[in-house]
């Protein structure tokens, strides 16, 4: 196996680090019923939006979860295929959907939103740097 070019491992680190972020996000998902009190606040909502939320986040959770995977485990096939540069571009379009969500609706963080931008690049930079084949 031929050692990767210091631009390599560069973007294999971005790849990994994508990963990571995932696997962070999703397990702060599963803690969203300790964190917001869901088991208290949830029983405000109508019982229709109230597992509407629940599912909403286990499947977030999940694709989040699955994302991680991907990206650790087989992060050279997503560094060098059109499949693997099409979940990195889906990766960046989540983050900047959901950082601009943060920012429109009232009573969200501006931090988090920006920290939300911050991710963009992780998964833009690999992708736009890959050769095309």
């Amino acid at each position: 196996m031929a050692s990767l070019s210091k631009f390599e491992q560069f973007r294999r680190t971005f790849v990994i680090i994508g990963g990571v972020i995932y696997l962070v996000m999703g397990v702060f998902h599963l803690y969203f019923w300790i964190l917001f009190d869901w088991q208290t606040e949830l029983f405000k909502l109508n019982q229709i939006n109230s597992n509407n939320m629940q599912m909403l986040n286990i499947v977030v959770c999940f694709f989040m979860f699955s994302f991680s995977y991907m990206m650790l485990w087989y992060n050279s096939r997503v560094l060098n295929s059109k499949l693997g540069r099409s979940i990195l571009i889906i990766s960046s379009g989540f983050f900047l959907i959901r950082a601009l969500i943060e920012f429109a609706f009232p009573g969200n963080s501006i931090v988090y939103g920006v920290v939300l931008l911050a991710f963009i690049p992780v998964y833009l930079i690999p992708a736009l740097t890959m050769a095309t084949k």
